[in-house]
């Protein structure tokens, strides 16, 4: 087993391990205070998530070279779209529940849209594209992700499967979470993992929008020690609710009818948006108890909505989709997927795999 050094620093909330002269750190702190959240506000021009570690990191660090990969909040909160017009953006995925769309034509109709400035329009779902940063020296060439050739083998997943390779160092640390006033969630996660021959990094950023939609954007990262580069993919995956409900329903239940269109996207959404009306409070934790939604009876008995909330069984099963579409309708892995219903195309959908030279000094 190659010689590895630990520290941890509880006061500064701080975990590291070094070997194969790499540094590894990870910091995880309690949420921003009320001048550290104005002051990062501020900065983004966003309304900071209801939770926000804004204190927290992975830093990944070449002792000698200096070369390091970062993944931290306010860098991940820095790609939410924002602007005035982001939504009409192509590209955008912009996602509306369908109180919205009503509360929009009510106020056109009666002409008070066009008086109202929304103030700091931005994504209220939180989506991020931030696969992590990547910084230099001063003095050295910048380093540049590029497109994988098509004979690359990829992240070696059957070597980060095994089990008789003893794990040095892992840890899981949270960027943010918002439960997007009570119309689901969306959450950030970055997690490490280190043993005697590489290290692997999974950053997830994570949507559900109940009743509507789940959405994942998962970058995932590789460096064996030794060699020369790293490996990075990037999956951005997304469907319908329903149809991830429907896998709970057992055989047949692609042929069920969806829920009524009472109770399918009964939520507003958040005033932050633009849109002023108060958020339900009712939703998965609802259905979850075979409760009614707006006082309507459930369309059907109880059922168990748990591995809804379980983002690994969701991954899985976004997965499975998207393979299975990518078969049927012959889509190359580097093209955008079909629509989601739910939103306006969203440029993260697909997947790709890049590689990273590094500085010769690595």
């Amino acid at each position: 087993m190659p010689r590895h050094r630990l520290h941890d620093d509880p006061s500064r909330g701080q975990r590291q391990i070094a070997l194969e002269g790499w540094t590894i750190s990870s910091t995880k702190r309690p949420i921003l205070s009320i001048p550290e959240a104005d002051a990062a506000s501020t900065d983004l021009d966003l309304a900071l998530p209801e939770i926000c570690f804004g204190n927290n990191a992975l830093r990944i660090e070449h002792d000698q070279a200096r070369f390091a990969l970062e993944w931290n909040t306010l860098d991940m909160l820095r790609a939410v779209q924002k602007g005035q017009g982001w939504d009409a953006a192509a590209g955008s995925g912009a996602v509306r529940v369908a109180y919205a769309d009503e509360w929009t034509r009510a106020q056109a109709a009666s002409g008070s849209l066009g008086n109202m400035t929304v103030q700091k329009p931005f994504d209220w779902t939180y989506t991020t594209l931030h696969p992590g940063s990547t910084h230099t020296p001063p003095s050295a060439q910048p380093a540049e992700w590029r497109a994988a050739p098509p004979t690359h083998p990829g992240i070696p997943l059957a070597s980060l499967a095994r089990t008789d390779i003893p794990i040095l160092f892992f840890d899981e640390i949270p960027l943010f979470e918002d439960e997007l006033g009570d119309n689901g969630i969306a959450n950030v996660t970055v997690r490490v993992r280190v043993n005697r021959e590489s290290f692997f990094v999974l950053s997830r950023f994570a949507l559900r929008i109940d009743n509507l939609l789940f959405r994942y954007y998962d970058v995932r990262t590789y460096h064996a020690f030794g060699s020369g580069e790293i490996i990075r993919e990037i999956k951005g995956r997304e469907a319908p609710y329903e149809l991830l409900r429907n896998r709970l329903r057992g055989p047949g239940a692609a042929g069920r009818s969806p829920l009524p269109q009472s109770t399918a996207c009964a939520s507003p959404v958040p005033s932050r948006a633009g849109y002023s009306a108060a958020p339900s409070s009712t939703g998965l934790s609802s259905l979850r108890s075979g409760g009614a939604l707006n006082g309507a009876l459930p369309s059907e008995p109880s059922e168990d909505l748990t591995p809804l909330t379980d983002s690994n069984w969701v991954a899985g099963v976004l997965e499975e989709l998207a393979l299975a579409d990518e078969m049927q309708h012959g889509l190359n892995l580097e093209r955008t997927g079909q629509q989601s219903h739910a939103s306006q195309g969203w440029e993260g959908k697909g997947r790709k795999l890049e590689i990273l030279s590094l500085p010769q000094e690595v």
